[in-house]
C-alpha cells in the first residue's frame, strides 16, 4: 500500500497598531510545514512581485482568512504551477503549398 504524505498549511493573521493601541492594519498569510532532516518547520508562502529594478519575492498576503483557505484548496493542495511561466502549443496548422 503506497501512503501519500498530506500537505499542512496554517493560515495567520497579522494586526499593526498605532501609537495609541487602535489596529488600523492587518493581513492573512499563509505557512506550509516542510520537513527538513528530521525537524518539522514553518515556512511562509511567497510569490514574485515584478517591479522597476527586477523581480522580488514578497510575501503572499490575503484580505481575509476565507481568501487564504480557498487559494490552499484550489491552488496549493493540487500542486498548481505558480510564480512561473508556461509555453503551450495549442494548435498547429498546415497549409498545402
Amino acid at each position: 500500500m503506497i501512503t501519500r504524505k498530506l500537505k499542512e498549511f496554517r493560515i495567520r493573521k497579522v494586526h499593526r497598531y498605532d501609537s495609541y493601541g487602535n489596529a488600523f492594519y492587518y493581513h492573512s498569510y499563509i505557512q506550509q510545514q516542510v520537513q527538513v532532516l528530521w525537524w518539522k518547520v514553518w515556512i511562509d508562502i511567497k510569490t514574485i512581485k515584478a517591479g522597476y529594478g527586477g523581480a522580488n519575492t514578497v510575501l503572499k498576503t490575503f484580505s481575509d482568512e476565507d481568501r487564504a483557505e480557498k487559494y490552499i484548496k484550489t491552488v496549493l493542495c493540487p500542486d498548481i504551477t505558480r510564480d512561473t511561466t508556461t509555453d503551450t502549443i495549442v494548435r498547429h496548422v498546415v497549409c498545402n503549398a
